[in-house]
């Protein structure tokens, strides 16, 4: 038995094939995201490996732990979640890749040690699952990281 469409309702059919066709295209490009995260992290890893000791990883701001060696200088926890928040959502969405890098920049401007960049890493690390350091590994080129970084090592230990 052969099925036709049906003749009452042809703009129904179609709207139902244009959201169906949107979805697949919006699935195959959070798979395409995913998997270019997964190619950044891999080769970013394999650069520390193969790279000796660079500046980036002699930052204590980088180790989520170090906050802890500081008692003194931390920021209070809901600061630290803010901060951290407020770097999630400068990034851009999945649908819309649009990353607020001056807000990133703003956040660790307002930071006044390395210590307080650990705890809020270590507060994203909480919230997201994901290691700060390789976030913004994956998802700020060159200059951008390097605007970071410059920022982080400006500040005192």
């Amino acid at each position: 038995m052969i099925h036709t469409l049906p003749k009452e309702h042809p703009g129904l059919v179609l709207a139902g094939i244009a959201t169906a066709s949107l979805a697949v295209l919006l699935i195959v490009k959070e798979r395409r995201k995913a998997r270019s995260r997964k190619a950044t992290r891999f080769l970013g890893e394999l650069e520390r490996l193969l790279v000796p000791a660079v500046a980036v990883n002699s930052l204590p701001a980088l180790d989520i732990r170090y906050w802890e060696q500081k008692p003194d200088m931390k920021l209070s926890a809901e600061a630290a979640k803010s901060h951290a928040q407020s770097i999630a959502d400068a990034w851009g969405t999945w649908y819309w890749p649009n990353d607020d890098e001056a807000k990133i920049y703003a956040v660790f401007r307002a930071l006044r040690n390395q210590a307080q960049v650990s705890q809020v890493a270590h507060a994203y690390y909480e919230q997201t699952q994901v290691n700060l350091m390789d976030d913004l590994r994956a998802r700020l080129d060159a200059d951008e990281l390097r605007q970071v970084l410059g920022i982080i090592q400006a500040l005192p230990q």
